[in-house]
């Protein structure tokens, strides 16, 4: 089959969601979708903006990236993402998609330049949903490390959390009330028997935080992510799922992780979507567990069976939209990951309501992101 990258691949998939046989054939027919998808973090440019209709890019924004890092989108139309650039300097950046500009940018990860006296990390990020903060792990303030809240607009450290003993691998901020930063961290791996989750809520300091702590299986976290609508956290560890409220900071389910990898959430029906992103030594398998709200294992989609110029043999993350019918996921291998690639960036849509895999569209680089919908 032939690569496009300006038109879209169409390959129409029956029978997905136990085990995929394909039948495809190419067309340049739109896709019919309005959404556009912002990925992030390659070698071409910061963010890359998708138009899901026409299937190719439609804008490219911010600097290209030698090496990309966290991301997080600030509202509908800001991402907000740590990257190498290809001068080596490491800096956080604020991205414009709408007008498709760099809106600001500040050096992060260099001892030799402070904001207030600390220097940002570059290491995990999460942004509050309702105010200019972006809160940065692996910040340090005389020679401590720990989580600086870093005011963009203002360009000032509005808090420091710390000093933070333990390796944080994820964060979320939950809006309310009393606004929760919540923190997913553990002591690596072979270090402790345990991890934990950290609650900084209501304008308190670190040092008044409030603790839930895991033992095995879940003795390493590697994702957080707040469900929105509601109080509720999705913790993934090396183990289990566990879906956690912050205001009474208790488990409220947990089951075992049917595959460690990548989770995306839907925000339309709160189904989960957990699938084998891929490791330094071996592809991804191409399996998706799809589970309930409830964290009851409902369906799996197998990508294996896939044509290999179709399957992704690493994925950078996924994102549901199409009103909750459609899986975006961008795939690829970049250009200094493991043996088996690379592989080019691309976008594979699965249609979740009719069991169809749909659409690939190739963008025409390496590297990548946690992609996000912009509407």
């Amino acid at each position: 089959m032939a690569s496009r990258t300006s038109a879209v691949t169409r390959c129409e998939l029956p029978a997905l969601l136990l085990f995929l046989t394909l039948a495809c054939r190419v067309t340049t027919e739109s896709g019919g979708q309005r959404e556009r998808l912002v990925v992030p973090g390659t070698e071409v440019a910061a963010a890359l903006v998708v138009d899901l209709e026409r299937g190719a890019v439609a804008r490219r924004v911010g600097p290209p990236l030698a090496q990309a890092g966290s991301v997080a989108m600030r509202g509908e139309d800001t991402l907000v993402a740590v990257g190498q650039l290809t001068s080596g300097e490491w800096m956080l950046l604020g991205l414009d998609l709408r007008r498709g500009s760099e809106a600001w940018r500040v050096r992060v990860g260099d001892p030799a330049i402070t904001v207030d006296g600390v220097m940002l990390g570059r290491e995990v990020l999460a942004v509050d949903p309702l105010q200019s903060l972006v809160y940065l792990w692996q910040s340090m303030r005389e020679g401590a490390p720990g989580i600086a809240a870093y005011d963009y607009r203002l360009g000032r450290i509005i808090a420091f959390h710390g000093p933070v003993a333990v390796r944080v691998r994820a964060m979320t901020v939950v809006p309310g009330t009393q606004s929760c930063l919540v923190i997913a961290g553990d002591a690596g791996a072979g270090a402790s028997a345990r991890s934990v989750l950290y609650f900084v809520c209501g304008g308190k300091n670190f040092s008044e935080r409030d603790s839930l702590v895991f033992r095995a299986p879940s003795t390493l976290m590697e994702d957080l992510q707040w469900l929105p609508g509601g109080d509720l956290v999705l913790a993934s560890s090396n183990g289990e799922l566990l879906r956690v409220a912050v205001s009474s900071r208790t488990v409220v389910a947990r089951v075992p992780r049917p595959i460690s990898g990548l989770v995306v959430v839907s925000p339309f029906d709160g189904r989960i979507f957990v699938a084998d992103r891929g490791s330094s030594t071996t592809a991804s398998s191409g399996v998706i567990a799809v589970l309930s709200p409830a964290l009851e294992l409902s369906a799996i989609i197998d990508l294996h069976v896939l044509a290999s110029d179709l399957r992704p043999l690493g994925l950078y993350g996924g994102v549901v939209g199409g009103g909750g019918d459609l899986l975006y996921l961008v795939g690829g291998v970049p250009r200094t990951g493991p043996l088996y690639g690379p592989q080019q960036t691309h976008v594979l849509l699965l249609d979740l309501a009719t069991g169809r895999a749909t659409d690939v569209i190739r963008l025409g680089t390496l590297g990548g992101g946690q992609p996000f919908l912009l509407r």
